[in-house]
């Protein structure tokens, strides 16, 4: 059996599996007493005044939702991932949360270059994250998700739009 020494990092994977609770057990029992595990995750995406209400991101994370459900992997909160670590054996779990802007669109300094930053990210890999399950689970073309992920990345740039990733 594999055992980490010291530290183990889960980044945006927890969600590809089906059984959390089971893959933190796991995890755990391959930590040497005293190793931890820091894991990663993206809520989706959320606004406070309803600007994202409706867009084309809004579109975009509701049908990656409604694939990952009928793909038997519901999306889980980040919020419910303190509980399914403590489920698994961990203690003294920490949990930090963060937001993360979609654009430049907030006043604030250090929210307006984390959100530079994760505007590319998102703007890189929107295709990417939407292709499989639109395609294999709710049988679009490559051409309709090419099309969606090109008016996502437009309205990923609008900065009306006061959308941000809580984690």
């Amino acid at each position: 059996m594999l055992r980490v020494s010291i530290t183990t990092h889960v980044i945006a994977t927890l969600n590809l599996v089906t059984d959390i609770v089971l893959t933190t057990a796991i995890n755990y029992s391959n930590l040497k007493p005293g190793g931890w595990i820091e894991v990663q995750e993206l809520a989706m995406p959320i606004s406070d005044d309803d600007t994202l209400a409706g867009t084309d991101q809004n579109i975009s994370w509701d049908l990656m939702l409604e694939s990952t459900a009928k793909a038997g992997r519901p999306y889980a909160s980040t919020r419910s991932f303190k509980g399914f670590m403590e489920e698994g054996g961990f203690t003294n779990v920490v949990e930090k949360h963060f937001v993360w802007p979609h654009s430049p669109w907030p006043r604030d300094a250090h929210l307006k270059e984390l959100g530079r930053w994760h505007n590319l990210n998102l703007k890189e890999g929107i295709e990417a994250f939407l292709l499989a399950g639109l395609t294999r689970v709710l049988g679009w073309s490559r051409e309709e998700v090419t099309v969606l992920a090109a008016k996502t990345r437009a309205s990923l740039d609008d900065r009306r739009i006061h959308a941000y990733t809580p984690t």
